[in-house]
């Protein structure tokens, strides 16, 4: 659910279904999934979805707001890392993350960015 201001900027205010169906028939609760997501340093917001891969499976996705600061305080950077790092740090938080889930609510895709309406990198989870 959502608008479109007088500029055309989507704005999305909720869902109209809160949940996933896996193909396993398993549901996932995006809600769930993003309070994880926001427990990582320097993550600011989290939106979970499903998407229909191209074996028909349900893989659950997440775009990912950043703070290139704060995970550069996490990596003891003096300087805000670049994507390469962003990557490598996420990679890892990810995982950790996926395993404080049942496996079937794991994230399996990201894309993070550091601003709400440009994304820098679409990156399938490894691990």
């Amino acid at each position: 659910m959502g608008y479109i201001d007088k500029k055309g900027a989507i704005h999305i205010t909720g869902r109209v279904k809160s949940m996933i169906v896996l193909t396993n028939g398993k549901k996932a609760f995006p809600e769930e999934i993003e309070a994880v997501l926001t427990e990582i340093k320097g993550v600011s917001e989290a939106f979970v979805w499903g998407y229909a891969n191209d074996r028909q499976a349900i893989d659950i996705c997440a775009k990912i707001l950043i703070n290139r600061k704060a995970i550069g305080n996490e990596l003891g950077l003096t300087t805000e890392p670049d994507d390469n790092q962003v990557e490598i740090y996420l990679n890892d938080k990810i995982h950790e993350a996926n395993h404080l889930m049942p496996h079937y609510k794991s994230i399996h895709h990201y894309v993070f960015t550091t601003y709400r309406r440009q994304a820098y990198r679409v990156r399938p989870h490894n691990g």
